[in-house]
């Protein structure tokens, strides 16, 4: 792989890949006669996904392998995300399905508190007991991915409750332990 300012990169270079790719640049797009920018950034999807599943192939470990629709990973709506929380064992208030539901779960804002999910690894504001980290870490496993950002509701005298699912794991929550938790997983 060559950079834009030449690097190269060989495969034999590449150990781990954290993959953050949102979406495509929208720099890139603006260069694009309308018409075609649908079909652009189709294709552009498609190249980093197999770009990145090749990598797989070359034996880096890639850290949320891109889906077709969505570059950071596999996505699942409300609903999907809140059976697995219930297959995983987290605790959740009953949910029901309504004209008005937002088409993603809720922002971070609205959580009390939330969970973070690297590897094995569980880290959370504020701790967690071990059922419950090990129903986040079940949660992740059952998704299919090794990060992932859990919202919880917990108020001073209940046990937290699943509320969602941020896209992308906001690793900035933990701050430096989620640097030395990634660490460690990606050192092994």
């Amino acid at each position: 792989m060559v950079l834009a300012d030449g690097r190269r990169i060989h495969q034999e270079d590449v150990g781990w890949v954290l993959n953050r790719l949102v979406q495509i640049p929208s720099s890139y797009l603006a260069r694009i006669e309308q018409e075609d920018v649908e079909y652009t950034e189709q294709e552009f999807r498609a190249l980093l996904c197999s770009a990145l599943h090749s990598m797989c192939r070359t034996g880096a470990h890639v850290v949320e392998l891109p889906h077709p629709y969505v570059l950071a990973g596999r996505w699942r709506s409300p609903a999907e995300w809140y059976l697995l929380a219930t297959r995983a064992g987290l605790p959740h208030r009953p949910w029901r399905w309504h004209d008005t539901m937002p088409k993603s779960c809720p922002a971070d804002n609205e959580w009390t508190s939330w969970a973070l999910v690297l590897g094995d690894i569980v880290l959370s504001d504020p701790p967690l007991s071990e059922d419950v980290r090990s129903a986040c870490r079940r949660l992740a496993d059952l998704a299919e991915v090794s990060l992932l950002h859990i919202g919880l509701d917990r108020s001073p005298d209940t046990s937290p409750v699943f509320t969602g699912i941020m896209p992308m794991a906001d690793l900035r929550v933990a701050g430096d332990r989620a640097i030395d938790a990634l660490s460690k997983v990606l050192s092994r």
